[in-house]
């Protein structure tokens, strides 16, 4: 019966080390870096006083908060999770036609969300996250 016992705790051990290594999108981010196209091509840092904070919730929704020095909102939406490291997120900004799906891939060794969206009226725009 002790070995039973000790057995089960190993068990529970062992599993909940599994789940802390999969990929938990909700919570939050904060913006770190965004990219500027193909025009130059570079990747530009945010001051953190500065940054968008973008927030998953377990309910499959998002939204973005945006740094006081900045007047306009960014539109919610929701989120799914595709595989370990993208997530698909859908802006809900009241229009009549939906917007595309922007993909996010997260890099588990990096601990960092880069978010593509593409745009009808611009090319793209990428930002980079990284958890709080």
């Amino acid at each position: 019966m002790k070995w039973i016992c000790i057995l089960v705790v190993a068990l529970v051990m062992f599993s909940c080390k599994k789940d802390s290594q999969k990929v938990q999108f909700p919570g939050k981010w904060r913006m770190v870096e965004y990219y500027t196209g193909p025009a130059c091509g570079c990747w530009h840092q945010v001051d953190p006083v500065n940054a968008d904070i973008l927030e998953f919730k377990v309910d499959g929704k998002y939204k973005i908060t945006r740094a006081p020095i900045y007047s306009s909102v960014a539109c919610p939406g929701q989120y799914r999770v595709i595989n370990d490291s993208t997530v698909g997120l859908t802006e809900d900004c009241g229009s009549p036609t939906p917007n595309p799906e922007a993909i996010g891939k997260y890099s588990q060794s990096l601990k960092q969300l880069t978010i593509e969206y593409n745009y009808p009226y611009l090319d793209f725009a990428k930002y980079r996250y990284i958890k709080l």
